[in-house]
């Protein structure tokens, strides 16, 4: 017993020893530098970060947006700044692209965001910064797929602590080799200017150039980096490892400030990252992604701005006569449908991929609107039967937004297609239906081609359409007869599902119509839509054919996307929607032929709840019959062209 006790007290006594030790180590480490010895790492993550900003001073963040897929990324920059920032923030977007600079103007100015967005050329971008009124004197400098996950105003304060000749802050590592991180970069433009060094910011502008070659060009801005890799330089003012973290980066800190997801490794396996760290990643970047944007509309930060940034303008309200008993009053009544004229969605063009930019005279892009969930089950279907260009409307929330990014990213059709196009219009919580109008003025906005396709997700189409349209536009582009000419394409419907009621040709359509496994659209709810086409006469011919406008046409239409008017935001919900279109066609002189070679199909859905809100509510539709004359005629003294029977309310859709 007396050796079992000597020998654990040996044991006790060793462990008490190296223990001793190796906190003597680390104490003398960390204090090694309090005699002027250069910050060592573990220092520089430790040093307590000052937050004194100044109140309500203007942050001022600078993001080159060099392509589309960095447009979509910036939606979450932005949001992840808003959400937490107490002080006013100026975002300085500098894009070079004529494409990237349009989607941008696109976005933000249906966004509505209280706070400045400031879109440059880096031409223009290089003069304001040189000019003696730029609107910033320090500037934070980040990359679109970047996350803040504390408030801005943490790091834009750490600009006053830099040296005397300190005008880049630069966040440090002693593990790349590039030991600085440029993902997130303090500047001070006044030192910079005071030691000519301008060209920084220069550089950093010029990123978003494409070369020849279609890349970004990054030459200046790796000789620039390649500058500071000196440890004594002097204008560098060293940030703590954790205020920026990549996905591939690793730091001492688990958690970070702002998070970088330039590697394509933060959803999938990354050996240098712990299982720990990448749910870290992704539940930042998701709750990110599904914060729905409309929120950051409003004021939400605690400074006192000068009241007359913040009062809106007061509208004067008419005073309205209470309406009287058993008489219906549009102005009481229709109220929802005139919010409904001035509405504007957040609109996101070209969220996911693109379309061509070089077409020929007589190419045609298929033009579709859709919620989510048809997205979903519609639109590979919809890329499988139709073979040129789509532009393609998504009205989603901002999780769902995240979903089809997935979604298509991971399709095996969507993903090898070149030129289909989705846009989003974000989800307004104050409409009671779906904005169809809306969502088709998204979707026809972005076409490139000379002539468009107006159609819905809901229908599939003879394999051979695009051609055939584009020979039938060849034609007529030969006899020079394309002005004011709108194509019909014949719409049937099925009760099946199977895809093999989806005729692959005119006769194998003959047959299933003469069996009555087909039938022409909405021919048992709504026959006046589509029976003016003339199916009897479609089926014995091979040459096309004019038809007359009648009340109650809606066909599905190609027409030339030149001096082509957009549809009428005042009809937007379920009723009138389609057939006052066509209307205002008439009324501007279009003319009307039916393609005898070219057909579709839709494919059978449950009634949606804007048509179950049509067949309820009486009010809605009295609102639709009385505000269509009306609107018919505005748009008719207007035009001053054409006549035509603007009185139909006797119309049952």
């Amino acid at each position: 017993m007396m050796i079992a006790s000597r020998k654990t007290l040996s044991v006790f006594t060793i462990c008490i020893f190296l223990q001793t030790f190796i906190l003597a180590s680390f104490l003398l480490v960390m204090t090694g530098n309090q005699y002027g010895g250069p910050d060592t790492e573990i220092e520089l993550q430790k040093r307590t970060i000052h937050f004194d900003p100044v109140p309500c001073e203007t942050i001022h963040i600078l993001v080159c947006v060099p392509d589309l897929e960095s447009v979509r990324s910036l939606g979450s920059l932005i949001k992840s700044v808003l959400v937490r920032r107490t002080n006013p923030v100026q975002f300085h977007l500098v894009a070079d692209d004529q494409q990237v600079n349009a989607t941008l103007h696109t976005l933000f100015s249906t966004w509505r965001l209280l706070q400045g967005i400031n879109i440059y050329s880096p031409e223009d971008f290089i003069a304001l910064a040189e000019s003696e009124n730029r609107p910033f004197t320090k500037l934070i400098l980040t990359e679109p797929k970047t996350v803040f996950t504390t408030e801005i105003d943490v790091i834009w304060s750490e600009i006053y602590h830099f040296g005397s000749r300190e005008f880049v802050g630069l966040v440090g590592t002693m593990w790349d080799a590039n030991p600085f991180n440029r993902g997130l970069v303090l500047l001070d433009v006044e030192k910079m200017q005071k030691y000519e060094m301008m060209g920084i910011l220069k550089d950093v502008a010029m990123e978003t150039k494409v070369a020849d070659t279609g890349y970004h060009e990054r030459t200046s801005m790796k000789r620039l980096w390649k500058s500071f890799t000196e440890e004594d330089s002097p204008v560098i003012h060293l940030l703590p490892c954790y205020w920026y973290i990549e996905t591939t980066f690793r730091c001492f800190d688990s958690v970070s400030e702002v998070l970088s997801f330039n590697s394509k490794t933060v959803i999938e396996e990354d050996g240098q990252m712990g299982f720990e760290r990448r749910i870290y990643f992704k539940t930042v970047l998701y709750s990110i992604q599904d914060l729905d944007g409309n929120l950051l509309r409003h004021r939400n930060i605690t400074c006192n701005m000068a009241p007359e940034k913040l009062q809106s303008k007061v509208i004067e309200q008419k005073d309205v006569e209470p309406q009287k008993p058993g008489r219906r009053d549009p102005r009481i009544l229709c109220s929802d449908f005139y919010k409904r004229e001035t509405l504007v969605l957040r609109t996101h063009h070209f969220f996911i991929g693109n379309l061509p930019k070089e077409t020929a005279n007589n190419d045609v892009t298929l033009s579709v609107q859709t919620d989510f969930n048809r997205l979903i089950q519609m639109s590979e279907m919809v890329a499988t039967y139709w073979t040129g260009p789509i532009s393609m409307a998504v009205y989603a929330n901002d999780r769902q937004a995240h979903e089809i990014m997935k979604f298509a990213t991971s399709s095996r059709i969507l993903k090898t297609r070149h030129d289909i196009a989705i846009h989003i219009g974000f989800e307004e919580r104050s409409l009671k239906q779906y904005p169809f109008n809306h969502m088709r003025n998204i979707a026809l906005r972005p076409v490139r081609t000379p002539f468009v396709y107006i159609s819905e997700i809901d229908f599939l189409y003879k394999p051979t359409i695009y051609e055939d349209i584009r020979r039938r536009l060849g034609n007529l582009l030969k006899s020079e007869e394309t002005e004011n000419q709108a194509i019909v394409v014949p719409a049937f419907e099925t009760d099946h599902l199977n895809l093999s009621y989806i005729p692959k040709s005119k006769n194998e359509l003959k047959r299933l119509y003469s069996e009555d496994k087909l039938r022409f659209f909405h021919s048992l709810d709504f026959s006046k839509g589509h029976e003016a086409t003339n199916f009897t006469r479609w089926t014995q011919t091979n040459v096309p054919y004019s038809v007359n406008w009648q009340l109650g046409y809606e066909p599905y239409l190609v027409l030339s996307k030149r001096g082509l008017p957009e549809f009428p935001l005042l009809f937007s919900g379920m009723g009138r929607d389609k057939i006052i279109y066509t209307q205002m066609l008439k009324l501007l002189g279009y003319k009307l032929s039916v393609s005898p070679n070219t057909y579709m199909v839709h494919m059978p859905h449950w009634p949606s709840s804007s048509k179950k809100l049509w067949d309820a509510d009486g009010n809605y539709r009295w609102c639709v019959y009385q505000l269509t004359s009306r609107f018919l005629k505005k748009f008719l003294e207007e035009n001053r062209q054409g006549e035509g029977r603007t009185d139909d309310t006797d119309d049952d859709r």
